[in-house]
């Protein structure tokens, strides 16, 4: 069970950044979250993997942050049922814009709705793939290290 003060802080900033102690990663990956819960599992994993990550509570500070650091970032995990507007939307977002990148960074739609769960599902949304929840960190690992 996660505490509360791990919960805490988890939402004590809208973004998050975290560099691994033993790998030195050069680009960072965007996880787009708005649930704690998934927001520490996420951490958990990526620190046991050894991955630079960075995570944003919604589309806003995901957009915030692309805007202005997209160079950062290798790709995107995004959640796609969020408060304000949805993954799908947030993400359209990002390849409506004008910069390269952010508008070609690879995202990936996370969630536990199996209508997002196929490759072809993610492609009809402009995406570039699907990372089904619960996310396995074999699954999670074996895509970042396509990127990173």
């Amino acid at each position: 069970m996660i505490g509360d003060k791990s919960m805490q802080k988890l939402r004590d900033k809208p973004s998050q950044t975290h560099e691994p102690t033993a790998n030195t990663v050069t680009k960072k990956v965007l996880i787009v979250e708005d649930d704690p819960a998934t927001q520490f599992m996420m951490a958990e994993f990526m620190d046991a993997l050894g991955y630079s990550y960075e995570l944003a509570e919604d589309g806003d500070v995901c957009l915030d942050l692309l805007a202005n650091e997209s160079h950062r970032f290798a790709l995107i995990l995004m959640d796609i049922h969020m408060p304000k507007f949805s993954g799908i939307e947030a993400s359209a977002r990002i390849r409506d814009m004008q910069e390269d990148p952010p508008r070609n960074l690879p995202i990936y739609l996370m969630s536990a709705d199996q209508n997002y769960h196929s490759p072809r599902a993610a492609h009809d949304l402009g995406l570039t793939g699907a990372l089904p929840k619960p996310v396995r960190m074999g699954e999670l690992d074996s895509l970042l290290g396509s990127y990173l």
